[in-house]
């Protein structure tokens, strides 16, 4: 469900990988504000570290309550969460000084991707252990209302239309909040979301299955290269 999952886009002018996307893949990942969650971040793409010679996302808590990025999936057009029901995924994830909450959450996002801000319809917490190695941490989230999808009267990036020629943009959107004190920093190299097994087993496809497998295949290497 995630576009640019692996922070290997080079980062906009903000830090934050694939925010300075203009092209139809749109913006990837960018700096939001979520509600509840006040704070002012320090984003940079570096490979320090990194494994297989990809990038990873730092994200630093300069002031505030949290440092937060935000996913809306291919092009920027949101994705569609169902009430109710379960979402799974995972972060591959370091510190290097001390255990860090890191909170996943599942959102409505408005404004422009400039100013994004997130409503939360759920939220996990994971404790980022500071062994300074690359740790896989589960989360699974059920949003307590579904998001919604439109026609957009003024999309956020170029449109990939529908058959019909008209955009459709979505509201539901994924956040990363290093949550904490004041000069708390971690790593993120890897995210995933994906509905839980009630989505995988409704309708099989082909070109669905064949993305996640490579992105399996991905993590598999990321993870023997540790």
């Amino acid at each position: 469900m995630l576009f640019g999952e692996s922070f290997d886009e080079p980062a906009g002018h903000d830090g934050v990988s694939g925010s300075g996307n203009t092209g139809g893949q749109g913006t990837t990942w960018a700096p939001v504000a979520v509600e509840g969650l006040p704070g002012v971040g320090a984003f940079n793409v570096t490979s320090t570290g990194a494994v297989d010679g990809a990038h990873s996302q730092r994200i630093t808590l300069v002031s505030g309550q949290a440092a937060s990025v935000a996913n809306m999936g291919l092009a920027t057009q949101g994705m569609y969460f169902e009430a109710d029901r379960p979402y799974q995924g995972y972060l591959l994830a370091r510190s290097e000084a001390g255990v860090v909450t890191v909170r996943v959450s599942l959102g409505l996002v408005s404004g422009p991707t400039s100013t994004l801000q997130l409503t939360e319809l759920d939220h996990a917490d994971v404790q980022v252990s500071d062994t300074r190695t690359w740790n896989l941490y589960n989360f699974t989230l059920t949003p307590v209302k579904s998001s919604s999808c439109d026609q957009a009267a003024t999309p956020r990036t170029p449109c990939h239309s529908n058959p019909e020629g008209v955009c459709i943009e979505c509201s539901g959107g994924f956040a990363i909040s290093v949550v904490g004190a004041a000069g708390v920093s971690v790593d993120i190299h890897f995210a995933w979301l994906e509905p839980g097994s009630w989505g995988l087993s409704v309708a099989p496809c082909f070109l669905v299955l064949c993305f996640c497998l490579c992105q399996q295949c991905t993590v598999d290497r990321l993870l023997t290269a540790l």
